[in-house]
């Protein structure tokens, strides 16, 4: 009996390009909460602006929603962007070194990594901007632009 060779998956081959993607996962993690925390800083220093937009009849509501989606806004360009640089120029030397690499990477990989990326950023953010946006604007004018 003439068997064919089966080509099998090679266990440690395997084990690092899943490696590779953990790091890849904990690093959008990483990196979306480093971006929260700089946010975090600029709101505290646009608390008078938020305060003048609620007297002036912003909800608080509103006012979260502008700077949520000014945040995204600014992230999702970022990454788009980073994305781009990484899979049509540095995934081309990676795959020099490492030659499965660019079969690891592909369109729903960077989809998976946006959508931890943005909704780390989200959950973040959201917890920053209920402390930074109050209910009351004149308790927001008192604390003034920084801490």
């Amino acid at each position: 009996i003439n068997l064919p060779i089966f080509e099998t998956v090679d266990e440690s081959e395997q084990t690092f390009y899943v490696s590779v993607m953990a790091i890849s996962v904990v690093l959008s993690i990483l990196s979306s909460i480093n971006l929260v925390l700089l946010f975090r800083y600029i709101l505290s220093k646009r608390r008078k602006t938020f305060a003048i937009y609620r007297v002036l009849g912003l909800s608080k509501f509103k006012v979260k929603l502008m700077c949520l989606i000014e945040i995204l806004g600014i992230n999702t360009l970022g990454f788009l962007l980073c994305t781009l640089v990484f899979h049509y120029v540095l995934i081309d030397m990676i795959s020099k070194v490492f030659p499965k690499f660019e079969e690891v990477y592909y369109i729903s990989t960077y989809l998976y990594l946006f959508v931890i990326f943005i909704g780390v950023i989200f959950i973040f953010t959201e917890a920053v901007l209920r402390k930074q946006v109050s209910r009351y604007p004149f308790a927001m004018l008192k604390k003034g632009g920084g801490r």
